[in-house]
């Protein structure tokens, strides 16, 4: 059996600590572009790295909701693709 290697695809797993309803909205209307570009510190060089990628899944586990309507969410989670 033999395999091409046709390319190595990078993925950035993300996930922000509790926050409202305001700040999530912030977060996820961020990354609606179809692609976006990111710049994070890369491990496996030591330095930054940019890449263009898109956004896997997201997800936003509410934890409670505050008498005022406004929600607290536990995590928002999701991961950067490269393109």
């Amino acid at each position: 059996m033999f395999r091409d290697r046709v390319a190595i695809k990078r993925k950035v797993e993300c996930t922000w600590p509790p926050h409202f309803t305001p700040q999530v909205s912030a977060l996820l209307n961020a990354v609606e572009n179809e692609f976006i570009t990111l710049t994070y510190p890369d491990p496996k060089t030591g330095s930054q790295r940019t890449m263009t990628c898109y956004v896997g899944d997201r997800s936003a586990e509410m934890y409670y909701i505050k008498p005022n309507g406004e929600a607290l969410y536990s995590s928002v989670s999701f991961n950067f693709i490269e393109r």
